[in-house]
């Protein structure tokens, strides 16, 4: 499939983009989604825009979220015999859920709250840490909680589709705009479904996430006893053998309105994909954490308590609390993944 190139490129990645493929050759989306994403100069998440807003997430619809992790993790470290405990949360963006769980938690219960997140030029929180590479994560000696809001749905992808039989690697090339090349699986890619099968229709296309493994070996190095809340929205296996994202998931953000062309505006845009979570959960398993459950947004969240919070609220705010709890909306487009790797295995709210 060949695509014009943009007729604005206003962070100049496009073209050089285009100038690497006709110097070097077809590149991975794995190569192309880094670079529009985490480009140092014109990326979108390096390029001066930590507070941009193309997308709506649940800690911005209202603090009640932040309030209601807050009480969860109390909850769980109480379970555990631990009066101090710690938080990780993968990918904090402008940092809104930090500081609205920091400033619920009473100081004498919280260790230490830190953020992973590239490019934190700027980010600045009185009870929060930053750090740019999950490398200079600390050591956490303490439980901890790992929170990962709409993290996974950010990491770069790669892209395979199935024919004949085989899965072969799609890449981008260049003429008059980009363009698709099937390349045999890049060896990272083999790898990684060589351990997580992926079985596609014919002519289906998927993103794929290798990733995953050395992020789940990570977090369990740097984590010696916690629990782990993934919220973000995907799919599992079955859902794609029964035809489900037959295109692929992959599409873009702008003004808080989801685009499928992820080739306009490189730089300018959000992109991102659903989660294979499936795989997900594969790989934290393998690296040592035991699943406690996988629920709805708005099933967990009332399970852990939010409505006593939303009770309280009038008018605006209530309405925009409500948000996190409809059913039509963000509180069944968000599902809610719980892990453990510590005494408490059955995690609330599962």
């Amino acid at each position: 499939m060949n695509r014009p190139c943009a007729s604005l490129d206003k962070t100049g990645l496009e073209k050089r983009l285009r100038a690497r493929i006709r110097s070097s050759g077809p590149i991975t989306y794995r190569e192309f989604v880094e670079t529009a994403l985490f480009d140092p100069q014109n990326g979108y998440y390096r390029g001066g825009k930590p507070d941009q807003r193309d997308f709506l997430t649940s800690p911005e619809v209202h603090a009640v979220f932040g309030d209601a992790i807050a009480r969860y993790a109390i909850g769980l470290a109480d379970q555990t015999g631990e009066r101090r405990f710690s938080i990780l949360e993968l990918g904090g963006g402008a940092g809104r859920l930090g500081e609205a769980i920091t400033g619920a938690l009473p100081a004498t219960r919280m260790e230490r709250y830190v953020i992973l997140e590239k490019g934190r030029e700027g980010r600045t929180g009185s009870r929060l840490e930053w750090v740019d590479t999950i490398e200079q994560l600390p050591l956490f000696n303490n439980f901890t909680l790992i929170i990962a809001n709409e993290f996974f749905d950010a990491l770069p992808f790669h892209r395979v589709v199935m024919l004949d039989g085989g899965l072969r690697e799609i890449c981008l090339g260049c003429e008059d705009g980009f363009t698709d090349v099937l390349r045999p699986l890049s060896a990272d890619l083999a790898a990684f479904l060589d351990v997580n099968p992926l079985y596609l229709n014919d002519r289906q296309t998927l993103e794929v996430t290798p990733a995953l493994a050395p992020l789940g070996r990570s977090l369990t190095e740097k984590v010696q006893r916690g629990a782990m809340l993934v919220f973000d929205y995907g799919y599992h296996l079955e859902e794609i053998a029964f035809g489900a994202h037959f295109d692929g998931s992959m599409v873009s953000y702008s003004n808080y309105v989801m685009r499928p062309d992820v080739f306009s505006a490189i730089g300018e845009r959000d992109i991102s994909h659903h989660v294979n979570f499936d795989h997900l959960t594969a790989v934290l398993l393998k690296a040592g954490w035991k699943k406690a459950g996988e629920t709805a947004q708005y099933r967990f969240l009332n399970a852990i308590g939010i409505g006593h919070s939303i009770g309280s609220l009038t008018g605006t705010e209530r309405r925009a609390a409500r948000m996190l709890l409809d059913p039509d909306g963000m509180g069944s487009t968000f599902r809610v993944l719980g892990f453990s790797r510590c005494e408490v295995t059955d995690l609330p709210g599962f």
